[in-house]
C-alpha cells in the first residue's frame, strides 16, 4: 500500500492515545467520527472526516468532559453511548453535551466480563504507563493464584507490580519505570506478564529514560 501522510499534525506533541471510530446510535451527529484522547491535557477530542473518501478533516473539536484524569480507551458500547476509561475511572457519554457524562462504578456489574489485560499507554513512555487489568467474576473462589509483574527481554522479573489482594473487576494501574528497588531501569522493551493460574497474557513496553 502507499504512504499516505498524517491528516492532523500536532503541535506542541500531547501524546494522542486511544484512537477510535464512532459507530453507535446514541448520538446520530457522531456516526462515523474519529475520536482520541491526549495524555498530556487531558482532552477528548471529535474529528469530523470529509465523506466519502474520509481522506481530509472538516473539523476538530476539543469535549470538555470534566474529568482531572488522562484518559486512555474509547469504545462504542452495546448500547449505542461513547465509553471511554481514565486513570481510575470509567465514563458513559449519552449525549453530545457536557452534562451528559455519566461516571460508572466499575465494580456495578461484573457478571460476565472476561480475564483482560490492556496494552500500556503511552508507549513508549518515559515517566508512566497505564494498563488496565480485568479480573472475572470467578477470581478469588477457590485458591485463585495471581500475579503481575514487568520483566525484561531476558525474562529476568524487574518488578512485582500487584502489592495488595485484588478483587472481581476492572483495576487501573501504572508502572513508573523503576524497578523493586526505586531505581529507574535501563531504557528498552519489557512485558507486562500476567498469571493467573493457568492462563498468561503479556504486553510489550517500551522505557525511555529521560534525559537530565
Amino acid at each position: 500500500p502507499n504512504y499516505i501522510g498524517p491528516l492532523l499534525r500536532i503541535n506542541p506533541v500531547t501524546a494522542p492515545v486511544g484512537g477510535h471510530f464512532y459507530t453507535g446510535s446514541e448520538v446520530p451527529q457522531w456516526q462515523n467520527n474519529y475520536f482520541f484522547a491526549e495524555w498530556n491535557t487531558l482532552n477528548l477530542n471529535r474529528i469530523v472526516l470529509v465523506e466519502p473518501g474520509r481522506d481530509s478533516i472538516a473539523s476538530v473539536e476539543v469535549i470538555d468532559i470534566g474529568t482531572a484524569n488522562s484518559n486512555l480507551d474509547i469504545e462504542t458500547g452495546p448500547n449505542g453511548a461513547l465509553w471511554f476509561s481514565t486513570t481510575n475511572r470509567i465514563y458513559r457519554i449519552v449525549g453530545d453535551t457536557v452534562n451528559s457524562v455519566e461516571e460508572e462504578d466499575p465494580k456495578s456489574d461484573i457478571r460476565g466480563i472476561k480475564l483482560a489485560l490492556t496494552p500500556p499507554s503511552p508507549n513508549p513512555f518515559s515517566a508512566n504507563t497505564a494498563f488496565i487489568l480485568t479480573l472475572p467474576e470467578s477470581f478469588g473462589r477457590g485458591t485463585s493464584s495471581l500475579s503481575l509483574a514487568i520483566i525484561d527481554i531476558a525474562g529476568k522479573k524487574v518488578r512485582e507490580l500487584l502489592k495488595s489482594p485484588l478483587q472481581p473487576g476492572i483495576h487501573h494501574l501504572t508502572w513508573d519505570g523503576r524497578d523493586e528497588g526505586g531505581v529507574h531501569a535501563s531504557s528498552g522493551i519489557y512485558f507486562l506478564l500476567l498469571r493467573l493460574d493457568h492462563n498468561t497474557m503479556a504486553r510489550k513496553v517500551t522505557f525511555i529514560q529521560s534525559r537530565r
